[in-house]
């Protein structure tokens, strides 16, 4: 009785674990992008640019010298960030998967 409400089954099980591990590798991608671009901006450019709670990035540049950047970052505040977007992820991810299911079901 696989997809039946009440029971529980190793492929659902399995789908999920496969959804939530996708969702941490893409929630990482994505705040890794996000901080080297914010570098590449910083250094580039010679601002400030910061995520908040995350990361602020220096860039300095004046005339005659090379361009510079230093960082300040939170370990701790970028894993609860990757944290929160893979239980967003999933959690979206799951919901549209369960209602398209419902909709294939009720179809039949």
């Amino acid at each position: 009785m696989i997809g039946k409400p009440g029971y529980s089954s190793v492929t659902t099980r399995a789908g999920v674990a496969l959804i939530v591990i996708h969702s941490f590798l893409i929630s990482t991608g994505l705040v890794l992008i996000a901080a080297l671009l914010s570098a590449a901006a910083a250094f580039a450019g010679g601002v400030t640019v910061t995520i908040p709670l995350v990361a602020t990035f220096h860039g300095l540049s004046e005339i005659g010298d090379s361009p510079a950047m230093t960082m300040t970052a939170s370990w701790g505040a970028a894993v609860v960030l990757v944290v929160a977007l893979t239980v967003a992820l999933s959690l979206v991810i799951i919901s549209i998967s369960s209602h398209l299911r419902g909709s294939h079901s009720s179809d039949s």
